[in-house]
């Protein structure tokens, strides 16, 4: 590494301290150092913490990927007209953030800037809760054999991403704990209201949410489309 102009980590949040220790070791004041991580804020403290030249360093994270792992499954499109988030912080140098705007958009991302604290809670809404109901949503047919044999589209769509590698998502969850409690509180919530409609046998209130839902589904478009 020692030289290069600008380093990727792209490793689990469980290896990304030690990764930035052995960067701080030869990343020079010229070096660029940027990240793909799912979880942002912990990411850029360690950054400042450990690194020389910490102003060199933008969080980034491609809001791209699938349940699969391997170079097997690499795409050269990937990151085709998908977002990717840069979170620059006070002190970080413009010039660096310009540089890895640049680089992802020769990829064909489409890049938007925002703080790590911003970034976490917003994901942790629209990609680590839904990789969490997967994973609930499957374990709650893990013993109902006769279940399981009549699963089609819906349930295989919702819970594509339990798919996931389970050690990624280990650290995933971990690095953005608080804002994924709170993102499971307002699914608590929200499912609580659906099951209150359908316990009372409230009909207008149940269509009202479930047209609420679709609603707002129908005016949701993926970065692509």
């Amino acid at each position: 590494m020692r030289g290069a102009g600008t380093i990727f980590l792209c490793v689990p949040m469980q290896a990304m301290e030690r990764v930035l220790r052995e960067v701080a070791d030869c990343a020079g004041p010229q070096t660029i150092v940027t990240d793909t991580g799912s979880v942002k804020l912990p990411v850029v403290e360690m950054a400042r913490r450990i690194l020389r030249f910490p102003s060199r360093f933008v969080g980034g994270h491609p809001m791209a990927g699938s349940e699969k792992s391997g170079s097997s499954f690499s795409s050269p499109s990937i990151f085709r007209g998908r977002m990717c988030v840069l979170t620059p912080v006070s002190g970080t140098d413009s010039a660096a953030v310009s540089a890895v705007a640049g680089l992802w958009g020769k990829t064909g991302a489409k890049v938007v800037r925002m703080s790590p604290r911003r970034h976490d809670e917003a994901v942790a809404k629209v990609s680590h809760l839904p990789h969490a109901v997967a994973a609930a949503l499957v374990l709650n047919v893990q013993k109902d054999r006769g279940a399981q044999g009549l699963v089609s589209g819906g349930f295989l769509d919702g819970t594509r991403v339990s798919l996931g590698d389970p050690y990624l998502w280990e650290g995933i969850f971990h690095g953005n704990r608080k804002e994924i409690i709170s993102a499971l509180a307002g699914f608590e919530r929200n499912v609580g209201l659906i099951r209150s409609a359908i316990a009372s046998r409230r009909g207008a209130r149940l269509r009202a949410l479930l047209a609420r839902a679709r609603a707002t589904r129908a005016g949701i478009r993926r970065m692509g489309e």
